[in-house]
């Protein structure tokens, strides 16, 4: 029974938190150069070596087993009925192949919830870029889907460069066994038992410390933003299962150039950048707020030694989009950026996953309040979700990934999601949004470049 592998705390709150309307898997759409792979590429080969490789990582044949007698968390346990069909898929772009189907392709998967019953991933080859075949012209894109629990960006990184390496594994790993549910719930209950004491000798504790250290940050003007002092926006509101996406490509130099020319860090370039980008986008539908906006950016703290798939915590902070001047606003962020990094080492980074470990009900819990109080719609949590992510594969079976542009999940009132992710020399920037509350998402991702232009030139 000690072999039962269960989700920690808060990759339960992530499972628990989704809804129908609300599909919590991160997407990555690469685009691939085939036309040096031996022997030519071709779909069934791909796919079929894809399959060797997942038989001997049990990571991507492992399924979710829960019951309703379970009071412990949900268990991964091996899926007797893996099949590689279930997860590489194909799909031809209609034509011309150009980047408007190429997205309506893209938003129709990211808006699609996976099926729990199987491993939570799949990959969605796409032929037919720019109307031409892939022996033709050599490109071809994948769809890359992984749910929440499978892993945040730095396991999932590590997890996906053995899958896509072009030698597999020297042997099969040991796998997560065959649970019965009647097992799971036993075990769970011992899980459960444990709770009261984790949280007197640790959770209480650190908690009460945290909270002490935040109010004198705060005192001091050192603490980050607060959850709810965001303005409302034309994006913050109900979402509905719709989803519509877009991407844009910078490149990597101007970055460095940018972060040279300001004595910044890149990501503060890349907020930057984003906070450009949606003030051009607001004044064009004469609906930017005088208020700053505030950015939800998760932070990751990768412990290899904790249980949690995801290792995360979030930072709120201002990206000053009150600030006209570019320059000005650069310095804002990135002093921002500083107080909050600064503010959740001190409060220790692993204090929400040691919540969710007591509550893994916790995100969901909070949500319903919210939603029922109304304390949402009248005061957004934050405005937008913000992620940079660094790109961890350089290609997959042996061909080389040309950009990589990462989509993550909306949720409801923060119905903008802004990813960025550095491959090569290149930056791909990935646009989510609910349409009915944020029309023409093209319009923000075509701004992006204007405002790093905006930055060089300022």
């Amino acid at each position: 029974m000690t072999n039962i592998h269960r989700l920690a705390g808060i990759d339960t709150a992530f499972l628990r938190m989704e809804v129908s309307s609300q599909p919590l898997h991160s997407c990555s759409l690469a685009e691939l150069d085939v036309s040096a792979l031996p022997g030519g590429y071709s779909f069934e080969k791909f796919r079929a070596k894809l399959g060797e490789h997942a038989q001997l990582l049990p990571e991507f044949r492992a399924k979710l087993i829960d019951t309703r007698l379970n009071l412990g968390t949900p268990a991964w346990v091996d899926d007797p009925d893996f099949d590689i069909d279930h997860h590489v898929h194909r799909v031809e772009l209609a034509t011309p192949g150009g980047h408007v189907e190429l997205c309506e392709v893209a938003a129709r998967l990211v808006a699609e919830p996976m099926d729990r019953s199987r491993p939570l991933w799949d990959i969605t080859i796409i032929e037919g870029i720019s109307g031409v075949a892939p022996g033709v012209n050599g490109r071809i894109a994948a769809l890359v889907r992984t749910h929440h629990v499978f892993a945040d960006g730095v396991t999932s990184g590590d997890l996906w460069a053995k899958l896509y390496d072009e030698v597999p594994p020297e042997k099969q790993a040991a796998g997560f066994g065959r649970w019965t549910e009647r097992q799971i719930a036993v075990q769970g209950m011992g899980q459960v038992a444990r709770r009261p004491w984790f949280f007197v000798t640790s959770v209480l504790p650190r908690t009460v410390v945290a909270l002490s250290k935040t109010v004198r940050r705060m005192k001091f003007g050192q603490a980050m933003s607060s959850w709810f002092a965001a303005p409302r926006t034309q994006f913050n509101g109900d979402i509905d299962p719709t989803r519509e996406v877009a991407y844009v490509r910078v490149e990597l130099k101007d970055i460095e150039a940018a972060k040279r020319k300001f004595g910044v860090k890149a990501n503060d370039v890349l907020t930057a950048v984003i906070a450009g980008a949606l003030i051009r986008y607001l004044k064009a539908h004469s609906a930017l707020p005088d208020k700053d906006l505030i950015a939800g950016i998760p932070v990751s703290h990768y412990d290899p030694n904790r249980p949690a798939r995801n290792q995360l915590t979030p930072m709120f902070c201002s990206i000053h989009t009150s600030q006209t001047d570019p320059t000005e606003r650069i310095a804002a962020i990135a002093t921002t950026n500083l107080i909050g990094q600064e503010h959740i080492s001190a409060i220790g980074s692993t204090l929400l996953e040691d919540w969710t470990q007591l509550v893994p009900t916790l995100f969901r819990t909070v949500v319903r309040f919210f939603a029922k109080t109304g304390i949402g719609k009248r005061q957004p949590p934050v405005n937008l979700t913000f992620s940079n992510v660094r790109g961890f594969q350089h290609h997959i079976l042996g061909a080389p990934i040309i950009v990589n542009y990462p989509f993550g999940p909306i949720v409801n009132q923060i119905g903008l999601n802004i990813t960025v992710s550095t491959l090569n020399d290149a930056v791909g920037i990935g646009f989510v949004g609910c349409p009915t509350l944020i029309p023409n998402i093209w319009d923000l991702a075509d701004a992006a470049p204007l405002a790093l232009e905006e930055l060089l030139n300022a």
